[in-house]
């Protein structure tokens, strides 16, 4: 009889809802309790929606790595032992990087040719008499700018330092001294250091269109007594002799 009267019954579109609970005649409801029904002030009870697209987390790092691999920023890798050197090369040519610099690199006379070949960049420091600590005696600082030019690599002289900057014509001379030809040296000191941090647009040689950074000597910039006389910076006096 149950089971007839429930199909007899009509049917409901909504499910029938419970009857409220009333809580016990003088009970009150709990501090951590809100009465049913109405939403806290300023709040929604619809759940909260993610924001899209979220904000890219920036990596310094990452960010240089890209700029290297596309060639916009210049990799710069200290690598004193052919060892190093040839590790530096291999990560060149395995990554295909576009350009690369190897500082103080002492011992690139044993692989010069792979240097020219890969088109890889030298800056040479401690180009001066025993300045080389004792560990890597066996290198020769001052011959090493005549035989990578001999072998067509593309170097820098740097003083490794502004304190050592003054030494700069000195450290060019003692290259000098050991074969590196004098127009060869002037440009390890100018034009090739302008290249390689990629400023030679404006400055390191003497063209029309570029800054008027200027040196004067009163005789070859190579001899020992050489002095000098003037000082330009883009065209502006910054020091003359009297």
């Amino acid at each position: 009889a149950e089971l007839l009267a429930a199909i007899a019954a009509p049917p409901t579109d909504q499910d029938p809802q419970p009857a409220p609970k009333t809580p016990p005649q003088g009970a009150k409801p709990s501090s951590g309790q809100k009465p049913e029904g109405k939403p806290a002030e300023g709040k929604s009870n619809e759940p909260k929606r993610p924001t899209y697209p979220k904000p890219l987390t920036e990596d310094p790092a990452k960010e240089a790595l890209l700029q290297v691999l596309d060639g916009d920023l210049t990799l710069r890798v200290e690598a004193h032992r052919p060892d190093e050197l040839r590790a530096a090369l291999r990560f060149l040519q395995e990554k295909e990087v576009p350009l690369l610099v190897l500082e103080k690199a002492y011992g690139a006379d044993a692989l010069a040719n792979d240097l020219a070949e890969a088109g890889a960049l030298v800056v040479l420091t401690d180009v001066l008499p025993n300045s080389m600590p004792k560990i890597y005696d066996q290198f020769d600082p001052q011959a090493l700018p005549a035989r990578l030019q001999n072998a067509g690599v593309a170097f820098a002289i740097a003083s490794g330092s502004a304190r050592r900057a003054p030494l700069l014509p000195t450290m060019a001379a003692a290259a000098v001294g050991k074969g590196l030809p004098r127009q060869a040296a002037l440009r390890a000191i100018t034009l090739t250091p302008a290249e390689i941090l990629g400023i030679q647009q404006d400055t390191g040689s003497l063209q029309i269109g570029k800054f008027a950074d200027l040196v004067v000597f009163d005789r070859p910039l190579f001899q020992s007594d050489s002095r000098v006389l003037l000082v330009l910076g883009r065209g502006r006096t910054q020091y003359e002799a009297k």
